[in-house]
């Protein structure tokens, strides 16, 4: 049986506080629809409108600082996180806890602006994917269904985002993926201490995809 790949992306969009000064949450957008993406250099991708409407319907997603484990700021089956989709794309809100120091931080850091971003992270389910070359020979990836598993306010800028999507993309095509699964597949969070050291978090990825059945 095909392991699904784990993968994620940073968008660059609005991620914002609650209107009301007492309200405690974060809003934003984890994923906007039917916009090309440049992944790594490897291929374009667009997220189609409905991509995330079964997978917000039947499964229980969680919202972490900076994908990591360790700091969950919502749950959607607890009510603290919602996801919908509009025309824009994967709407999200979480609930903050005042009472929690992670979850006060990330909300004097969005406060600040020092957060400017939100992802996710996803496996495309059923082979609900379209590949084609458009007439520059660009190759284009369509994504209609995916697994939704969690999103995250990120504190990487779109710049650094472009360059980790680029390098994933390498140590992809290094591990001898089939091309239609190149895209940046994360097995380990990119967490405040890996960050330090992208070489090695990588190394770690890479391991894993030349070990991993395809």
């Amino acid at each position: 049986m095909k392991k699904l790949i784990v993968e994620q992306r940073v968008w660059p969009l609005e991620l914002r506080q609650g209107c009301e000064s007492d309200a405690y949450e974060l809003r934003g957008y984890a994923a906007v629809f039917d916009t090309w993406t440049d992944i790594g250099g490897e291929f374009y991708e667009r997220i189609m409108p409905g991509a995330f409407t079964k997978t917000i319907n039947e499964s229980d997603q969680v919202a972490l600082w900076n994908h990591n484990d360790q700091y969950p700021l919502g749950r959607k089956s607890e009510g603290s996180l919602e996801l919908s989709e509009d025309k824009h794309g994967l709407a999200f809100r979480v609930q903050l806890n005042p009472e929690i120091p992670s979850h006060k931080e990330v909300y004097l850091q969005t406060k600040n602006r020092l957060i400017k971003g939100a992802s996710f992270r996803f496996s495309v389910v059923n082979n609900k994917e379209d590949w084609e070359h458009d007439d520059e020979e660009h190759l284009r990836r369509t994504i209609r269904e995916v697994r939704l598993y969690e999103v995250s306010p990120v504190t990487f800028p779109a710049y650094e985002a472009t360059e980790l999507q680029a390098r994933a993309a390498e140590y992809l095509k290094l591990a001898d993926v089939p091309l239609i699964t190149k895209s940046v597949a994360t097995v380990e969070p990119l967490t405040h201490s890996t960050a330090g050291d992208l070489e090695a978090w990588f190394e770690r990825q890479y391991l894993f995809l030349n070990t991993t059945e395809w």
